[in-house]
């Protein structure tokens, strides 16, 4: 599983939210596959040592042996996530998402 993450979007979130929200990295939209990282568990692992010239954490998560890795500037970190996969219960008392704004044409 492949991942970017900007960090212009991470510090809407921490002005929003302090550091009390999870960052979801899903493989499948059939099935659960999915990595459930709450930040503030995670915090010190996106550090701006790793961010890419464009301002992203850039990794991949190896499906073998369940480790994240991020990558920048020839270095990487390595975090084993096993305990993570397909964590939804750390999603249990996040707020529901707004929903989707209807389109105009479904009314018509």
């Amino acid at each position: 599983m492949f991942f970017n993450f900007w960090e212009g979007k991470f510090t809407d979130y921490i002005s929003t939210h302090l550091h009390d929200f999870c960052l979801v990295i899903n493989d499948s939209s059939t099935t659960d596959d999915a990595f459930i990282l709450p930040f503030k568990g995670f915090r010190n692992i996106f550090t701006p040592d790793f961010l890419d010239a464009r301002n992203r954490w850039v990794g991949n998560i190896r499906a073998d042996d369940e480790y994240m890795v991020i990558s920048a500037h020839g270095r990487s970190k390595k975090v084993p996530l096993s305990e993570y996969h397909n964590g939804f219960h750390l999603l249990q008392d996040a707020p529901l998402p707004l929903p989707k704004e209807p389109d105009i044409s479904e009314f018509a």
